[in-house]
C-alpha cells in the first residue's frame, strides 16, 4: 500500500513554464492559420475580380496607361499626353485666375455697396 501511494505522489505534472510554452505554441499556430486564411481570401478576391472599367469624366473616357480593359485601347502615347498638358494647364490657370477676380469683385460689392444700398432698396420695395 505504501508503494502505491508513493508512486502516485511522485507522478510528474507539467511545470508552469511548460504550460505557458504550450499556450504560446497554440497561440502561434492559431495566428498562423488565421494569417493563411486571410491570405487565401485576398488571393481569391484578386483572382476572381476583373479590373473596373475606366472612369468617364465629362463624356471623355480617361484611359489608363497600362491598358487593363478593352476600353483603355488604344493607349495614348506619352508625347501626346505632354502636348495636351502643355496646352491645357495654362488655359486652366487663366480660367482659375478669371474666377478669382470675379469672386473678388462680388465680395467687394457685397462688402461696400450693399450696406450703402440696403436701406434704399428696402424702402423702395416695401409694400
Amino acid at each position: 500500500r505504501s508503494q502505491n501511494f508513493h508512486s502516485r505522489s511522485t507522478q510528474r505534472y507539467p511545470s508552469m513554464k511548460q504550460i505557458q510554452g504550450a499556450k504560446d505554441m497554440a497561440q502561434k499556430a492559431t495566428n498562423a492559420v488565421k494569417d493563411l486564411d486571410r491570405k487565401a481570401k485576398d488571393l481569391v478576391i484578386k483572382v476572381n475580380t476583373p479590373p473596373p472599367p475606366p472612369r468617364v469624366f465629362g463624356g471623355i473616357v480617361l484611359k489608363r496607361t497600362p491598358a487593363l480593359t478593352p476600353e483603355d485601347e488604344p493607349a495614348v502615347p506619352g508625347s501626346q499626353k505632354f502636348c495636351m498638358k502643355l496646352f491645357l494647364v495654362p488655359l486652366a490657370l487663366v480660367a482659375w485666375l478669371y474666377g478669382c477676380i470675379a469672386w473678388m469683385l462680388l465680395e467687394l460689392m457685397r462688402c461696400f455697396l450693399l450696406p450703402c444700398l440696403g436701406p434704399l432698396f428696402v424702402q423702395k420695395w416695401r409694400f
